[in-house]
């Protein structure tokens, strides 16, 4: 009866073994695009600028934006980069850590020490959000809350901001730029200076029909045959000369960005 009851124990326990995973779920792609991308390594907070609410709230934010567009954003914080600029930094980031987005991966770096911010952007989120007009647009969100040391606030809005960008291009199948927005402003302004430029017109005709203006040259003053030049002499002074080196063609970079100070 012993024995009995020792394997009827292990068949129960190999027959839960099986089932459970079963009846949990699978664990497949579904499941894992379920899960955050980058989760608690999302925020690396080397300066300790959050707090432990701020952070909480922060990476809940960063997740559903990660998993609303399928694409990674860090943001890393230390007290002192040394050496290291901070566009290579991101770069640095970007290839090692931050590159599980599927449609792109974004990074932001603070460096204390220097005051600097920088957007570090991977090929498939640059075509998204470009390095001149995106990374403007997107540091102008939260530079101000920089300044004022208002840092979950600025993480925040820099999160919102790649949101909204992001929704941008995959709304209008191109990356955010003002230049090629309608503008009220242009239009009035070039119309301002149509008018300008017939009103110009219009008094250099006026101007054209009068046979009594005055002359523009000295020449025109003197009596002709009245002027004799009795002695004339040119004299060489020097040669100013300027050299510039011609551009070196530099490789194309994969990750592009962008930044400042605060």
């Amino acid at each position: 009866m012993t024995i009995g009851k020792r394997f009827l124990k292990l068949f129960f326990a190999a027959l839960a073994f099986v089932c459970l995973p079963v009846l949990a779920g699978p664990a497949g792609p579904a499941a894992r695009a379920a899960a955050p991308l980058f989760g608690s390594q999302s925020i690396q907070d080397g300066a300790r600028l959050l707090q432990q609410p701020e952070r909480a709230r922060l990476t809940k934010a960063l997740e559903a934006v990660e998993l609303k567009h399928n694409i990674g954003i860090g943001i890393v914080t230390v007290q002192s980069l040394g050496a290291v600029t901070p566009d290579a930094y991101a770069g640095q980031l970007l290839k090692s850590r931050y590159n599980k987005g599927g449609k792109g991966n974004i990074v932001l770096v603070l460096d204390m020490q220097k005051r600097d911010w920088y957007i570090g952007t991977d090929e498939k989120m640059r075509a998204m959000i470009s390095d001149k007009a995106g990374i403007k647009a997107l540091g102008g969100r939260f530079t101000k809350s920089l300044s004022k040391g208002n840092y979950a606030e600025a993480f925040t809005a820099f999160v919102n901001g790649t949101d909204e960008l992001t929704s941008y291009y995959e709304k209008e199948g191109k990356a955010y730029d003002p230049a090629g927005r309608f503008s009220i402003l242009a239009l009035v302004t070039g119309a301002v200076l149509a008018a300008a430029g017939a009103l110009g017109v219009r008094s250099w005709l006026r101007g054209t029909m009068s046979n009594v203006a005055p002359s523009v040259s000295a020449a025109r003053y003197i009596e002709e045959g009245s002027f004799h030049l009795v002695v004339s002499d040119d004299q060489y002074l020097y040669t100013d000369r300027t050299e510039r080196p011609l551009p070196q063609k530099s490789e194309s970079s994969e990750s592009g960005g962008g930044g400042g100070k605060f």
